[in-house]
């Protein structure tokens, strides 16, 4: 028998920490386990990937990881606590120190100069010492303000800054002690008691209850004053050639507040429209909507914004047949069996029948059996 050469990849058994803990199994002898430690970025420990080896018996979580000891390395560093040493046992310590920190014993103080409040006088003393020594004086620019316009007052002297009202007789505002002062004036339009001749109706302006201008008038033309829908409920009535039921719109014209001075214009509505009446197929909503009606039967028609629509049928909804399914329906013979897969493993199903086909001798190996790849002791 010729000899075949097969390619093996080996893969390591591993999973991450919290995984392998939580299932905590028992491995075989020497078999390794790569355990995954993800970063953590609120200690700022860094991702790691460590290895434990079976012993048959101890499970995971119990497990020793394998570990290297360096021969380099002093036992003190590899002691659980570390020794502690004076600050007088560190070589150059207070030259690093002094390099880093800088000692003063000096006090300062600002303050302002009794005789003149644009002076600030800096003073220093050391800290055992009980008198302060002037170290500088610095003289503050005074502010000088000027008047942007008439509307306001300066006063380089008191140094106040005033605001200017114009005296005009048609000016609202007011300067008071508690600040600037605009009145509230009232302004409305009234209408007159009696239309001015002519008029079907005069209005004025008033202020503060003052009559102000020229009266506004209204001409005698058709002004509407309302205009409502109604429903006739006797023949004839408004209007000649009304039947109960029509519905007309009912305007009111020429009207002189309270005199009844007004008159009416009927409108029929209902030679300005046409009437429908739903056919086969077709519905007519209470708001006058006319849509397409669909029976219970639909096979997959629906309607849509679009229009009507007959979607393609599937194995569990009835539709319209696509070209693609209709290719394959000509393609059948008469009399034809069903073949189709099966879930088992060398069948096939005929006509709904599980039928086998091909049977795997006993040595194959399946993806239920287990290879072990054993390396041998030294």
């Amino acid at each position: 028998m010729a000899n075949k050469t097969i390619n093996v990849q080996y893969k390591l058994r591993g999973d991450t920490l919290a995984n392998l803990e939580a299932a905590n199994k028992v491995y075989g002898v020497n078999e390794p386990i790569v355990v995954l430690v993800p970063a953590d970025t609120d200690t700022g420990t860094k991702a790691a990937t460590l290895l434990k080896l079976g012993d048959g018996t101890t499970a995971f979580n119990d497990l020793p990881y394998i570990t290297a000891l360096a021969g380099d390395v002093p036992d003190w560093a590899k002691a659980a606590t570390k020794p502690e040493y004076a600050a007088n046992e560190i070589k150059n310590l207070d030259t690093y120190i002094s390099g880093k920190v800088q000692d003063t014993d000096t006090q300062y103080k600002l303050e302002q100069d009794a005789t003149d409040p644009h002076i600030l006088i800096l003073s220093a003393k050391a800290l055992d010492d009980a008198d302060y020594t002037e170290v500088v004086r610095i003289t503050t620019a005074d502010t000088t303000y000027t008047a942007a316009d008439g509307a306001v007052t300066v006063d380089a002297t008191a140094k106040t800054i005033g605001v200017n009202v114009s005296a005009d007789a048609d000016n609202g505002l007011q300067k008071k002690a508690d600040g600037l002062y605009v009145k509230d004036h009232t302004v409305d339009v009234v209408k007159k008691a009696t239309a001015n001749a002519g008029y079907i109706a005069s209005y004025q302006v008033t202020v503060d209850g003052t009559v102000v201008g020229a009266d506004i008038n209204i001409p005698k033309d058709y002004l509407v004053k309302s205009a409502d829908i109604k429903v006739v409920a006797a023949a004839d009535d408004p209007y000649t050639g009304a039947a109960i039921g029509d519905k007309y719109i009912d305007f009111v014209v020429n009207t002189v507040g309270g005199d009844g001075n007004e008159s009416h214009i009927y409108l029929s509505v209902q030679d300005l429209v046409d009437e429908y009446t739903a056919g086969d197929g077709i519905e007519i909503s209470a708001t006058n909507v006319i849509a397409i009606k669909l029976g219970t039967n639909t096979s997959g028609l629906k309607v849509g914004a679009a229009g009507l629509e007959l979607d393609e049928a599937t194995t569990t909804a009835a539709g319209a047949m696509s070209a693609t399914d209709k290719t394959k329906l000509d393609g059948v013979a008469e009399g034809a069996t069903k073949v189709e897969a099966s879930t088992t493993n060398g069948n096939v199903k005929i006509g709904g029948t599980e039928t086998t086909v091909y049977t795997l001798p006993d040595t194959v190996v399946h993806d239920t059996d287990t290879i072990i790849l054993d390396g041998g002791n030294a």
